[in-house]
């Protein structure tokens, strides 16, 4: 097992390396869906501007949880087997689009994402939401899958 100084870098890599994660939601029936949003990493949540349209809003809003997995480019990785990524467990909150916690998230989403935030921000349908991690795991080739810290325990 690596030294957890070794984890949390090896963690700290992918979150910074990669813009955009998978998200797994189901609806009220269990109906799986499997969609993916870019993402904004702060205050130890992870935090998306998605679209009322799309099925994973709907079951987000629904059920208030998801799994999310961030993983490495398949055109970095030796072996798909053995594909690094780091997945957790969230609970959803829907942030007021009015409030001062979304004055400031949509801000750093604009520094990371660019213009195209304040389009999308101003669409009537957009959520932004707050998925805040539970627990984690993350797998870093074979044989090296370990639970993993909280984003705010990374240090």
């Amino acid at each position: 097992m690596p030294q957890q100084r070794d984890l949390n870098q090896a963690i700290l890599e992918l979150l910074q390396r990669y813009q955009s994660l998978v998200l797994a939601t189901v609806n009220h029936d269990g109906t799986p869906n499997c969609s993916y949003a870019p993402y904004l990493l702060a205050e130890g949540n992870f935090f998306v501007l998605v679209s009322g349209l799309a099925k994973h809003t709907a079951n987000l809003l629904q059920t208030r949880r998801c799994h999310i997995q961030i993983l490495a480019d398949e055109q970095e990785t030796v072996n798909p087997f053995a594909r690094k990524r780091l997945s957790y467990l969230c609970s959803v909150k829907d942030i007021p689009t009015q409030s001062t916690q979304a004055a400031e998230i949509l801000i750093l989403l604009r520094q990371r994402f660019g213009p195209t935030i304040d389009m999308l921000a101003s669409l009537a349908d957009f959520h932004l939401l707050q998925l805040e991690p539970e627990s984690g795991s993350v797998v870093l080739g074979f044989g090296q899958a370990h639970p993993a810290p909280l984003p705010n325990q990374l240090g």
